[in-house]
């Protein structure tokens, strides 16, 4: 059996390690770069020949032969050979394909029968039974230590009894004490205690509001990619000049004047500038007026 030697990396300047080579452990023995003794690139020390000189780890694995694949047709390296030693590309192996027992039609396999029988995912569907959490037919995404079912939402994220609302519902946090809040109660209670969060909150809803108000096609993706920077409004508008209830985020030019179907002027609609502090009365007198 191999003994594992411990060091203090003089790099990185860990306590107690493992040794790798050349005096350095693992983490800054692979980060280290050398010229390959065989290609001549600056690589990484996968291994070394006989002379201590470095071999990357392109240049040690072993080349793959290029073989017409049995199952995609085309020419590829092979991953794998069947009984009759017939070539298989990678991704043929990773997603088999075969002839499907519900279409006839050759496709990749997504489920196999006792017989092995293969499905397509087009055709498979599986079976549907009560969940045990929520009550309601869906699929089957797990089964507990009773094997009792639990449908692929209550699976992802459990039901229970929100301590707040005291209503069956999925978890979004839970408290000190481990009991679970749902997400209407956590984002309320949040929001009465963090104004960043708050407004923060405030800015999406009145931007899914100009999306479905302003636009054709709808919020197609997520709000980063428009350029739309919540927190750079937050900072921008500052602390509120007066009492909260009193005050309303404005819009100095109105949403209704841009074009909600191109990016640029969603971000132009959302930049921070485009935002500032009024009493409610001066935002309800300037309405949808550029003032």
């Amino acid at each position: 059996m191999k003994k594992i030697k411990y060091i203090d990396c003089p790099e990185c300047n860990r306590k107690n390690v493992e040794l790798r080579s050349n005096g350095l452990c693992s983490r800054c023995y692979s980060k280290r770069k050398e010229e390959c003794s065989v290609c001549g690139n600056l690589r990484g020390i996968y291994t070394r020949d006989e002379n201590k000189k470095s071999i990357c780890a392109v240049c040690a694995a072993p080349e793959r032969p290029k073989e017409i694949c049995i199952v995609c047709g085309e020419i590829k390296k092979v991953h794998k050979r069947d009984k009759n030693d017939g070539a298989i590309c990678d991704k043929c192996y990773k997603c088999p394909k075969d002839i499907c027992i519900v279409c006839g039609e050759f496709k990749r396999v997504l489920e196999r029968d006792d017989n092995g029988n293969a499905t397509c995912g087009s055709c498979y569907n599986p079976p549907k039974v009560m969940c045990m959490v929520c009550g309601d037919i869906e699929p089957v995404a797990k089964r507990d230590d009773d094997n009792n079912a639990i449908c692929k939402k209550c699976y992802e994220r459990p039901k229970e009894i929100c301590i707040v609302c005291n209503k069956l519902r999925k978890v979004k946090k839970r408290n000190e004490n481990g009991m679970a809040m749902c997400e209407s109660c956590w984002n309320r209670i949040r929001a009465a205690t963090d104004e960043c969060f708050k407004i923060k909150r405030l800015l999406r809803s009145r931007m899914c509001d100009a999306f479905k108000k302003y636009s054709i096609k709808g919020k197609i993706m997520s709000s980063k990619k428009y350029g739309v920077d919540f927190q750079a409004i937050f900072e921008y508008l500052g602390p509120c000049p007066g009492n909260r209830g009193d005050y309303h985020i404005d819009h100095i030019i109105p949403l209704c004047s841009f074009n909600f179907d191109d990016p640029s002027q969603v971000k132009l609609a959302f930049a921070p500038q485009n935002h500032q502090w009024l009493t409610k009365e001066e935002n309800m007198k300037k309405g949808s007026k550029i003032l």
